[in-house]
């Protein structure tokens, strides 16, 4: 059938909607539990994530700690139980024990920088201060202390760095043996400008001078302040670590033909317009974190994310992560939108429309989760002193762990110590003289290495509607009006034989006689029959098997017939989508089939053909010598040698074995049909194809193509043939 094109004017169906979000928390309808109850009976947080850092921090394993705080916390009361935290690190001994938290690495860092940087060393006063801290007291057999110094530390919490000197310093200079009025200090002139209000964790180590007149009121101290808090949730989430609530899916939709339609006898060609449209809203509440500092979310390589609404990020141009996010500054709802137009093209089969369908769809969900977050800080290190000779107030910085290049005190003591060691530190502070000290090598391994992790408790809640229009099939104009059988027919089986309707092929056809578009044999059943079409039972053959895929099988000698019936609400026109077609006004196809008793085989037999044989020649499966039935294995040798008359030649699935020279010389044989699919190399003789007809076609089963093509070349077929299913 020739295709044209034809210049139609077409409708563009352009699908728009208003849509309406509100912003409000989805309500869990299946539990009663509140959200914080049920977030309490989540998974908790593991104890370790092991991941990796990033290349430019060396690519090396680090570990996020669980520590016993969550989000629900004040700010400061969590940073300082996080910091205190006890945590073993496998890989570094420190002395006798494992087990101790990052404010003991600080400190000691802090005393080792004293002692190499200070200017207030006198006698055998390093080693009283290191004797006031933790891995010091594991030395004390090293040291050699004196008791004419008075001692003192502490650990405190402040609201912000200036306030937190001012501590340190006051309680410093009020340690008075005798009860005289504090020694005068020194502030840090940039620390002391640093009033804004934020968590502050200090630990500072101190000795002040009790006796001795001369030097009396003499004092050194270090001081480690913590500073610079903040928070970043740890994405994507964990197994178990969320519940996800979701709604019933909400849709409604609309099927029609559209005005582009074909009702010629030839396939003509158009374009149909289709607009989509996506909604997608987010509201994302996190507890407590409106009082943290909140810094970019953390992906770490292992874990899994939460199960949101579809491709959000590559749709609606936003991720479900960054929507999350809005949460640990404010609650604060997202809502974006998408629509896309397109065209798509059409081919028009004779006698169709095109079918439309519109969807409505909307949805929500509620996510509830626990999220474990990661908690980073700044770290500055000070020493304040009276000078030993003459009294000189000083006061500096140490050290300063943060700033640009670095996220945090931990991954800027990396890049510093481990990583550039041997280049210029900023601080001025030389690494490889750092690590002689004893312990110094495993603590730095230990702050380098942690990080604390805290949780929070969050839900998130989404909404997606979308509207949604594709051209969902074609549909014919004109009605069905008769449906045939176009080959294959049956005539007859043997009684025990079984016969796959599947075999019968099925064609329909609409009022003006040309193929109805969509037409399915496999949507109607054949049905024993009377003569005139109408379905009953009969003892001569029964019928099985679904539709598609019934077979008959012969029962006893007899006729019967078989006749189509269509599916009930199948096939409709554009016009009328709500009428169908009926098995009263569709004309089908009626059979006639006769069992006969089986054949008795007495044999196998080989078939010579007459010398005469000329046009199609079908070989039998079955022929009879002196009243005795012989099944049909093998085509004889030199069956159609030299035979010039013969065109067409069918073998059946009985005959496995072709004779040599079977063939040989059949100049105008332009078909042969092989219907076994059990020929092999060694079944077929020498020579059977050769010098045939060059161009042949040999139809062979489904699956053999290429293996038989390369037994006939070996028997004489011509490479010009064609050997297909």
């Amino acid at each position: 059938m020739k295709k044209r094109t034809v210049c139609k004017k077409l409708f563009a169906i352009f699908l728009s909607s208003m849509m309406l979000f509100t912003c409000i928390p989805s309500k869990v309808k299946a539990v009663d539990d509140s959200e914080q109850t049920i977030i309490d009976g989540l998974v908790d947080i593991p104890d370790v994530f092991v991941d990796k850092d990033s290349q430019d921090l060396g690519g090396d394993q680090v570990y996020y700690r669980k520590t016993n705080t969550s989000l629900s916390m004040l700010p400061i009361n969590c940073y300082q139980k996080a910091l205190l935290t006890d945590f073993v690190d496998d890989t570094v001994s420190m002395g006798r024990y494992k087990g101790d938290d990052l404010i003991c690495d600080w400190e000691y860092l802090a005393w080792i920088l004293s002692c190499m940087k200070g200017q207030a060393n006198y006698g055998y006063l390093n080693d009283d201060l290191c004797y006031l801290t933790t891995y010091g007291k594991r030395r004390k057999d090293e040291l050699k202390l004196d008791n004419v110094w008075y001692y003192g530390g502490g650990l405190f919490t402040e609201s912000s760095l200036s306030n937190a000197q001012k501590h340190v310093l006051t309680d410093l200079t009020q340690h008075t043996a005798d009860g005289n009025p504090s020694f005068p200090y020194k502030e840090i002139d940039t620390i002391s400008k640093d009033t804004d209000e934020s968590p502050v964790v200090a630990r500072w180590i101190g000795a002040v001078r009790a006796k001795d007149s001369d030097i009396y009121g003499r004092y050194k101290c270090f001081a480690v302040y913590f500073h610079n808090f903040r928070v970043s949730p740890i994405y994507p989430m964990y197994d178990n670590s969320y519940k996800r609530v979701i709604s019933d899916e909400k849709k409604t939709s609309n099927i029609y033909s559209s005005d582009i339609r074909n009702n010629s006898g030839v396939e003509v060609s158009g374009t149909q317009s289709l607009t989509n449209s996506k909604t997608y809203g987010a509201l994302s509440s996190i507890s407590g974190s409106k009082s943290y500092s909140y810094e970019e979310s953390i992906t770490i390589s292992h874990s899994k994310s939460l199960p949101f609404f579809g491709d959000i990020e590559t749709s609606l141009g936003f991720s479900a992560s960054q929507s999350i996010e809005k949460g640990w500054s404010k609650e604060e709802s997202e809502e974006k939108s998408n629509q896309t137009t397109s065209e798509v093209s059409l081919s028009l089969p004779p006698y169709t429309a095109a079918l439309i369908q519109q969807q409505n769809k909307i949805q929500t969900a509620t996510t509830y989760y626990k999220c474990p977050v990661f908690i980073n800080y700044d770290v500055t290190i000070a020493e304040y002193d009276r000078n030993i000779r003459g009294g000189k107030l000083n006061s500096y910085i140490l050290a300063t762990f943060s700033g640009s290049g670095a996220k945090s005190a931990r991954t800027d003591l990396k890049k510093r110590s481990y990583l550039q060691a041997s280049m210029n530190d900023p601080d001025g502070i030389k690494w490889a003289d750092v690590k002689k000290y004893k312990y110094a090598d495993g603590l730095l391994t230990r702050i380098r290495r942690n990080g604390l992790m805290s949780a929070a408790g969050g839900s998130y809640n989404e909404t997606l509607s979308s509207i949604s229009s594709k051209v969902d099939d074609l549909i014919p104009t004109l009605p069905l009006s008769e449906v045939k059988i176009t080959s294959n027919a049956i005539k007859s089986i043997n009684t025990g034989q079984s016969y796959n309707l599947s075999a019968l092929k099925l064609a329909g056809y609409n009022t003006k006689g040309a193929k109805y578009y969509g037409f399915d044999a496999k949507k109607g059943l054949w049905k024993i029959s009377t003569s005139s079409g109408k379905a009953t039972t009969s003892s001569i053959a029964t019928l099985s098997g679904k539709a598609g895929s019934q077979v008959l099988t012969g029962k006893k000698k007899g006729t019967l017939y078989l006749t189509y019936f269509i599916n009930d609400n199948t096939y409709n026109t554009a016009d009328h989508l709500e009428k169908y077609s009926t098995n009263a006004s569709v004309e089908r196809p009626i059979i006639k089939i006769s069992v006969n008793e089986k054949n008795i085989i007495s044999g196998n037999a080989t078939y010579t053909p007459s010398k005469k044989a000329s046009g199609t020649i079908t070989i039998p499966s079955y022929i009879k010598r002196k009243g005795k039935t012989y099944r049909v294995t093998k085509l004889s040798d030199n069956a159609f040698k030299g035979n010039k008359k013969i065109k067409k030649v069918i073998l059946p699935e009985t005959v496995t074995k072709i004779g040599k020279k079977a063939f040989y010389g059949c100049k105008n044989l332009k078909k042969v049909t092989i219907k076994t699919t059990k020929l092999k190399s060694s079944s077929v003789g020498s020579k059977a194809f050769t010098k045939s007809y060059s161009k042949m076609t040999v139809y062979v089963p489904k699956g053999k193509t290429s293996s038989y093509r390369k037994i006939l070349l070996k028997k004489g077929l011509s490479k010009k043939a064609h050997v297909k299913f």
